[in-house]
């Protein structure tokens, strides 16, 4: 994720990790209220594992990438949420960016 109030350009990359007891469905980006993009977590992250062995399900893909795409220059809100394998959501980061350039 871009760090809390940075300057961004009017495309974004958004990362990030995620975990879930059940195991996680998709990835969510919403761009000021607004679904912007979904994305499954595909990018091998083993410190995450060793941290949460309970959680790892036999695999190391718990980190995501996405571009968040800007019409307008200026202040957004950025909301990732996390959606459980049984539908489940929570947001798992909210931070306020502004978009510098068209």
């Amino acid at each position: 994720m871009p760090q809390p109030g940075a300057e961004v350009t009017a495309l974004a990359v958004v990362g990030g990790w995620a975990l879930d007891d059940r195991g996680i469905r998709e990835i969510r980006l919403y761009i000021d209220g607004h679904i912007a993009t979904t994305t499954q977590l595909s990018q091998a992250r083993p410190d995450v594992t060793q941290a949460f062995p309970q959680y790892a399900k036999g695999h190391t893909r718990h980190g995501f990438s996405m571009l968040a795409g800007f019409d307008v220059p200026g202040r957004h809100t950025l909301v990732v949420q996390a959606v459980d394998s049984d539908g489940a959501t929570r947001d798992i980061g909210v931070i306020n960016v502004t978009a510098v350039d068209k």
